[in-house]
């Protein structure tokens, strides 16, 4: 099974317990707690975490070409991301996205307001960008599309 498959494998059976899936969000801007992202979303989530595993990770730019070139992450010869990149680049092939949803859901579970700063800090892995990314789907609930308008 290809690294993709096992990612949204995993990511599928832990949308199937979503119930299970406890919020354990921090607050965020305006004491708005993101705790709960629509289905949507949450795939969106799923579709960062492949994309950094098959293109790869960097730091201090959005994207990178096979070559270091840095390009927007929306081109087609980028070929790894920044966190941030990852997330410009899924909501670029999805519109209808809320691009602040995601960033407030991840950046909960850094603890800090600045993805950008956590992804570039010196030191990082892409492992611990990785891990972050799955913590925010495992500390997420999927809104019930039934309840819910937004």
């Amino acid at each position: 099974m290809s690294r993709t498959k096992e990612i949204l494998t995993g990511a599928y059976k832990i949308l199937e317990n979503a119930e299970l899936c406890k919020g354990q969000f921090a607050r965020t801007q305006g004491g708005q707690t993101m705790d709960k992202l629509h289905e949507v979303e949450w795939v969106a989530l799923v579709r960062i975490l492949a994309l950094l595993e098959d293109k790869g990770w960097c730091q201090g730019t959005e994207a990178l070409t096979g070559r270091g070139i840095e390009v927007a992450p929306e081109d087609k010869n980028a070929t790894c991301f920044c966190l941030l990149g990852a997330i410009n680049r899924v909501c670029h092939e999805h519109p209808h996205l809320k691009q602040l949803r995601l960033v407030y859901a991840l950046r909960a579970q850094t603890g800090e307001r600045d993805l950008v700063r956590w992804n570039d800090r010196e030191g990082r892995t892409k492992d611990e960008v990785m891990a972050l990314v799955r913590r925010t789907l495992h500390a997420v609930r999927v809104l019930d599309p039934q309840t819910t308008h937004n």
